[in-house]
């Protein structure tokens, strides 16, 4: 008998022992308690039916697998599978499975309870896991061990898929083929998903509460090597890969988050259909991401508003060097509301937020955006940011929301009516530019406790500024107030052609807390008859102090100085046909300050402002004014 012979010979007898004495054990109970035996309060492994044609390939029906280490329990069900299986590496405690193949898988994880953590609101939506009760966490000291490592390369997962980890569960069916590294112990975690295609059911949160309708996900997706117990939640971003086709009908939008990076002032949430394409490597958003949603119910929280309505967000990432990424969200019909009102206060048809720059968008979840503003790393990657904000047409159904950003000193309150509301504001790290048009006609006001009406025209330009540091030029702006309408005790005006306009040749803001404003204006006004009325209104006084105090075709200029509720009016003074005005006061809660002089022909006064009280003094009444100093401004 020739060599070959033999060596056939005894391949074919040792794959007959192989087959016999293999699958002999693999139908035996025994083996399944030898195996169990081993770790039962760690893992337990159990199968219908098991077979074996080549030596260390097994295939297996009813596979039902459960364990625990020492923060987490798990279990898995497969309807079938089969895998290779390396034995040598067993004896270091390595586990390597290779060309692994599973069919209708079913997957559960949930917590051992921690005692620092309160789980009471969703502790009654974990998963059951057989023959397990829910346990603490083992916090007893780790004994120094070898750490297990478990490696599997080519694992396919196909047919009816379905998962339930801590309070969320969902399924679907479809396939994919994963491999997975991993360390016992502490030690790091790898991921990579490939030639993914699913067809998703609904994923429900505490049993109910739908994240997506359901849809399909195609593609790839993955972790490079990181420690799962160092890094939770977003802070995993910076290892995760993708790059996936979605077709999803999303109960919950809030996954916008990721990209707006996290920001706490800046909140997405709603429902709609999430389409197209997301590329992502690693923290950045790569070329060919694509993505779209198409909302009945968007919701955008900034600060202590929300909007809400319909619309959609497009998120694109191009090959743009300096701002690779465009996060684009429209409105077609919205509301705008505050955290404190019952009832929205803005009403539109059309608003577009259009935001471009870094495609780097890792940020730790609820960040605080001005204390980005002081991070340098931030700035660096956001010197080249943009922000659109376009307003076709609103409504400002409700002008008392104004007076929370206007001073209590200035003595103006809006009480009512509405105002139509136009915006094109271009906004960089240290540019702005734009502007803001506010209408309202027969807006009720209050002036000193005294009710008029009027029509009130604001044109707020944006000729500048440095929006990363809160501040702003609003140079070229104005305010301009016509159609003005007193009734009062005493007297009433009432005249259409009345008119007062106040132009910032200069104006710089900073939109701290408090908020402060140093400006420069120029003021015409038709005449001073309104005030007069008010003033009448207020007080009873001498026929000849109204008439002077009447002045037609005025001219003056001021300079004003706004610090919270603390408003200077530094120097103020006004040109009539036949008067002059000038004025230097501040305006404080609890009081008020200052000088105001009047001059008709020849006759001049002041009028002295000190706290509640206020007197008139004739005598050397402009020496008086120009040698008064309005006592300097509090410091911020």
């Amino acid at each position: 008998m020739s060599v070959s012979l033999r060596v056939l010979k005894w391949l074919l007898l040792a794959e007959l022992l192989y087959l016999l004495l293999v699958n002999a054990a693999l139908r035996v109970d025994f083996t399944q308690d030898v195996v169990n035996s081993i770790r039962p309060d760690k893992f337990h492994v159990s199968w219908d039916s098991a077979w074996s044609w080549f030596p260390w390939r097994v295939h297996a029906r009813g596979i039902h697998a459960h364990g625990q280490s020492w923060r987490q329990q798990w279990e898995v069900r497969a309807e079938a599978a089969s895998g290779a299986i390396s034995l040598l590496p067993l004896l270091a405690k390595r586990v390597h499975l290779s060309a692994l193949d599973a069919t209708d898988v079913t997957y559960r994880q949930r917590p051992r309870l921690r005692a620092d953590k309160d789980y009471t609101a969703i502790r009654g939506y974990f998963p059951p896991i057989a023959d397990r009760d829910m346990l603490p966490a083992d916090t007893s000291p780790r004994k120094h061990r070898r750490p297990w490592t478990v490696r599997i390369d080519d694992g396919r997962v196909s047919g009816q898929l379905s998962y339930w980890i801590y309070n969320l569960s969902g399924s679907g069916s479809g396939k994919a083929v994963v491999d997975l590294a991993y360390r016992s112990r502490g030690g790091p975690l790898s991921l990579d998903v490939r030639d993914m295609d699913l067809d998703l059911q609904p994923a429900l949160l505490n049993g109910a509460e739908e994240l997506f309708h359901g849809g399909k996900v195609a593609g790839s997706v993955g972790f490079e090597p990181f420690v799962p117990r160092e890094h939770k939640g977003v802070s995993m971003m910076p290892f995760l890969y993708g790059d996936i086709e979605v077709d999803l009908l999303a109960e919950s939008l809030g996954f916008i988050g990721l990209f707006t990076g996290n920001l706490s002032e800046l909140v997405v949430d709603g429902a709609g259909r999430v389409r197209g394409r997301l590329h992502y490597s690693l923290g950045y958003l790569l070329e060919g991401t694509d993505l779209s949603v198409k909302a009945t119910d968007l919701s955008v929280a900034i600060n202590d508003m929300q909007l809400r309505g319909q619309g959609a967000v497009d998120l694109r990432s191009s090959g743009v060097e300096v701002t690779p990424l465009a996060l684009d969200i429209a409105y077609e019909a919205l509301t705008v509301t505050r955290d404190a009102d019952a009832a929205p206060f803005l009403e539109g048809d059309s608003l577009q937020l259009t935001f471009t720059g870094s495609n780097y968008i890792v940020v730790e979840a609820g960040t605080d955006a001005n204390a980005l503003l002081h991070d340098d790393s931030y700035k660096r990657r956001r010197q080249h940011s943009t922000l659109q904000l376009l307003i076709d047409d609103a409504s400002l159904v409700d002008v008392t929301v104004l007076n929370d950003y206007l001073p209590e000193t200035a003595g103006v309150k809006l009480t009512g009516g509405t105002a139509q509301l136009q915006a094109d504001v271009f906004a960089g790290l240290q540019n702005m530019e734009g502007g803001l048009q506010l209408d309202g006609e027969g807006l009720a006001l209050q002036v000193e406790g005294q009710d008029l009406r009027a029509d009130l025209a604001v044109d707020l330009v944006l000729s500048g500024g440095a929006p990363g540091e809160l501040k702003l030029a609003l140079d070229g702006s104005r305010i301009t107030l016509d159609e003005v309408r007193v009734v009062g005790a005493e007297q009433t005006f009432e005249d259409q052609l009345w008119a007062a306009q106040v132009h910032f040749s200069e104006a710089r803001a900073h939109l701290g807390q408090p908020l402060h404003l140093r400006a420069e204006t120029d003021l015409r006004v038709s005449d001073t008859r309104p005030l007069v009325t008010l003033f009448n209104n207020q007080r009873r006084s001498p026929g000849w102090l109204s008439r002077m105090l009447t002045v037609t075709d005025i001219e003056g200029a001021a300079s004003l100085e706004l610090d919270g509720q603390h408003l200077r009016i530094v120097d103020a003074r006004m040109l009539g046909d036949k008067a002059e005005i000038a004025a230097r006061a501040g305006f404080y809660p609890g009081g008020r300050e200052g000088m105001i002089y009047a001059r008709y022909n020849k006759l001049d006064a002041v009028l002295k402002l000190e706290g509640e009280d206020s007197n008139i003094d004739l005598l050397r009444a402009r020496e008086k004014f120009e040698t008064y100093q309005l006592a300097p401004a509090a410091a911020p």
